[in-house]
């Protein structure tokens, strides 16, 4: 469906115009495991970058967060 698989924002190719860091980036779940089936999701390359090693619960509840401030704002 062309959303990022952590933040939900819709995402780009490589070859479409706009913010780079809104590309397609492959992400490891479970970062201490490969890559391999069952274990990627598909993100945002900045989103990719900001979970890095994290776990993938702790970081969507952090993303859940943020967005849960940017609507009191």
């Amino acid at each position: 469906d062309g959303m990022c698989a952590l933040t939900g924002l819709r995402m780009l190719f490589d070859d479409d115009d706009g913010d780079p860091e809104l590309f397609c980036s492959l992400d490891r779940i479970d970062s201490n495991a490969h890559y391999e089936r069952g274990n990627l999701q598909i993100v945002c390359k900045f989103a990719n970058r900001w979970k890095g090693a994290s776990d993938n619960d702790k970081f969507l509840n952090l993303i859940a967060k943020v967005r849960a401030l940017s609507q009191t704002r």
